[in-house]
């Protein structure tokens, strides 16, 4: 699409950053748009509370470009995004191969990572994807995992007296690079944000890889009540 291809030589060809926000307009959605100006063609709609990837072409800009996990792509005004300013950010403690702790007040986030110890028969090809068991296989470009792979293994989370755990069985879809840029763990670059019992754990794994992809897990209530993945292409 034209659309897309200009996003493409913007990005590339500019300063530019992404963060993560939730949608949040007084009309109950944003307007995802073809081009970035308020009179272009609407093409869709993100609604409220939706965790969006906004990519910018630089600081000042008023629109962010965004993927969504519906396969669409577009423009929407920055401004209809919170950053997730009224949350508290659960500070890095702990940093080792295979593991790094997010701790806050009363708070404990454990994520786990390990080794690859599944063979090429684990996988099945089904279409232009690769799955193991029911689960799409995220992070390496449309081919099975080797050993250059982590695999995210278990995530833990203590939180006022509560334990939470995202098993092995949900997770074992997600895989990112030994190799990680500025040689930090893709699991160490994991943002992960609180308020009230609303808490939030986001990350971009393969940052700048061809399979780079979003992954979100939104626990309430002491619950793991959505995990949203989807492609980051620019």
């Amino acid at each position: 699409m034209k659309f897309f291809l200009t996003a493409t030589l913007l990005v590339l060809n500019t300063s530019t950053s992404a963060d993560f926000g939730l949608i949040s307009d007084k009309d109950g959605y944003v307007n995802l748009r073809e081009e970035m100006k308020l009179n272009s063609k609407v093409i869709g709609r993100v609604s409220n509370n939706e965790v969006i990837s906004c990519i910018l072409e630089k600081k000042s800009s008023k629109f962010c470009f965004v993927n969504l996990d519906n396969g669409k792509e577009g423009y929407i005004y920055k401004d209809r995004v919170n950053f997730f300013k009224d949350y508290s950010e659960i500070i890095l403690n702990k940093d080792i191969p295979n593991n790094v702790v997010f701790k806050g007040d009363n708070i404990e986030v454990s994520i786990y990572s390990q080794d690859l110890t599944l063979t090429k028969k684990d996988f099945i090809k089904s279409g232009e994807k690769y799955y193991l068991g029911s689960q799409i296989v995220w992070g390496v470009d449309n081919a099975i995992p080797n050993n250059d792979y982590y695999q995210l293994s278990r995530i833990e989370i203590k939180y006022n007296g509560k334990n939470i755990v995202i098993p092995y069985d949900i997770l074992k879809g997600y895989f990112f690079p030994k190799e990680a840029l500025n040689d930090k763990s893709d699991i160490s670059q994991f943002k992960v944000y609180l308020k009230g019992q609303d808490l939030y754990l986001v990350n971009q794994f393969n940052s700048g890889g061809a399979a780079t992809y979003n992954v979100v897990f939104y626990i309430k209530d002491y619950k793991l009540k959505q995990i949203k993945v989807w492609s980051e292409e620019v």
